[in-house]
């Protein structure tokens, strides 16, 4: 037998096996750790090429040919987790978080850095910030430093060991604020997909940084003068900006692809809304290095 069709027929035949248990029985290995062992496949490969006039050469092959099946499954089935809504798992965790609300406060800055599936900042809340996690890596800790009358609030992981692009599976993070203080934001959030709702918000300095496969962000005009910057990796950038506000937006990069609808190019990788020097209200977007795709519309 050629070694080539017993390496496609391996690696479909366990492809194959793999979905049919997965659709038919609970499969409950590590789909992350799997996907870690990728590299064995280089190993394997350069085995193959030392050894590849030997009598066990197909041996070699059949290995390669399972292994790169597993991992393909793995990868494929990890991401699917990003998404997946059945927290049965012994290793899954949630937690609540609130944080009272004083009406001295008139300015406060959200401190965020979190892993998870999904990201959701969205709604209002009676309280300064109510926070809950669920997920396979839910242990976060939240802080608050008040000074006269701003706050410091800072939401971070306490598994510092790890990593954000790690462990997203099945993790999901929901936040809600309080619409009275006018809000700065310096967010760093690993997840496959990222939603921030702000339009009920007086937002004034928004600092993202991502590496989510999806990024969706809405702003408000609550307040005169609204900055944001994302950093890093964002494959899919969607910002929808209010027809009160004018806007510019600033890159150092050019887009494979971009939808500025309503915008007008006014120098190189500067484009504004027609009406943006007139304009009481404004938004500052800022787009570095990283971001693939971006759509801005105004609603």
């Amino acid at each position: 037998m050629r070694t080539n069709h017993l390496f496609w027929g391996i690696l479909f035949i366990t492809l194959g096996i793999l979905v049919l248990m997965n659709n038919f029985m609970s499969l409950s290995f590590n789909w992350d750790m799997m996907w870690n062992l990728w590299p064995l496949l280089l190993v394997l490969a350069g085995v193959y090429f030392i050894f590849r006039e030997g009598r066990f050469r197909w041996i070699i092959v059949l290995v390669i040919a399972f292994l790169l099946g597993v991992v393909i499954f793995a990868g494929v089935k990890s991401f699917s987790l990003f998404f997946d809504g059945d927290f049965e798992d012994f290793n899954v965790s949630a937690q609540e978080f609130t944080l009272p609300y004083e009406s001295s406060i008139k300015k406060a800055k959200l401190n965020l850095e979190a892993a998870a599936g999904n990201f959701n900042l969205d709604g209002t809340t009676d309280s300064l910030v109510y926070a809950k996690t669920k997920g396979e890596f839910s242990d976060y800790s939240l802080n608050n430093e008040t000074s006269d009358s701003s706050a410091d609030i800072t939401f971070e992981m306490n598994n510092k060991h790890q990593r954000i692009v790690h462990g997203l599976g099945k993790n999901r993070m929901e936040i809600k604020l309080n619409s009275n203080p006018v809000w700065d934001m310096d967010l760093n959030v690993g997840a496959a997909s990222v939603n921030l709702d702000l339009v009920p918000f007086k937002a004034e300095n928004i600092y993202l940084k991502s590496g989510a496969s999806s990024l969706k962000l809405k702003l408000g005009d609550k307040n005169p003068m609204t900055k944001v910057k994302f950093e890093s990796g964002v494959s899919r950038l969607e910002i929808m900006i209010p027809k009160t506000s004018g806007c510019e937006i600033n890159s150092d990069t050019e887009f494979s692809k971009k939808e500025f609808s309503e915008f007008v190019k006014i120098d190189d990788n500067v484009y504004r809304t027609p009406d943006f020097a007139q304009s009481g209200k404004k938004i500052y977007l800022e787009i570095a290095a990283g971001v693939s795709s971006v759509k801005v519309e105004r609603y």
